[in-house]
């Protein structure tokens, strides 16, 4: 059964540097509806997911891909996150059509970027990554190699 859950034991995963990663995004998760305690209400979510070839990590003694990921508001409303976080990633405006009739985010799988990584801490010290802002790969650079097969899953 994939939904069964255990304790694990061991360290944490520790977090990366702080620093600019080259990345391809693997994986695009619709989340369903959840709620905002910040904005007190409920709103569609999306996970975007991506694999840092060039960084690996121990899961139970074998070596895999890093992953980090960040989850969305899906509203393309220019004031949005997804939207300030899409537009430097594909390097141009979205077009009336895609405003209107919907853009469909499985583009973005295996897209390469740029991924700004910082390192964050919880209140109980424990440190974690951040994604704080993504850019398109420079021309003529080729998205990195991944090891991951591409993940899309929609509710609907």
């Amino acid at each position: 059964m994939g939904l069964r859950v255990r304790k694990r034991s061991g360290p944490a995963i520790p977090p990366m540097d702080a620093g600019t990663y080259a990345a391809v995004c693997v994986g695009v998760v619709d989340l369903g509806e959840q709620y905002s305690e910040t904005f007190k209400k409920y709103s569609d979510k999306v996970l975007l997911i991506w694999e840092i070839p060039s960084q690996t990590v121990e899961v139970d003694g074998e070596q895999k891909p890093r992953w980090l990921s960040k989850d969305f508001a899906q509203s393309l409303n220019e004031k949005s996150n997804l939207y300030k976080f899409l537009l430097p990633w594909r390097g141009r405006e979205f077009t009336q059509e895609e405003l209107d009739g919907g853009y469909d985010l499985r583009e973005l799988l295996g897209t390469g970027c740029l991924l700004s990584v910082t390192v964050g801490e919880h209140d109980d010290g424990s440190k974690f990554n951040k994604i704080a802002a993504v850019i398109g790969l420079p021309e003529g650079l080729p998205a990195p190699s991944t090891q991951t097969e591409r993940i899309a899953f929609d509710l609907d």
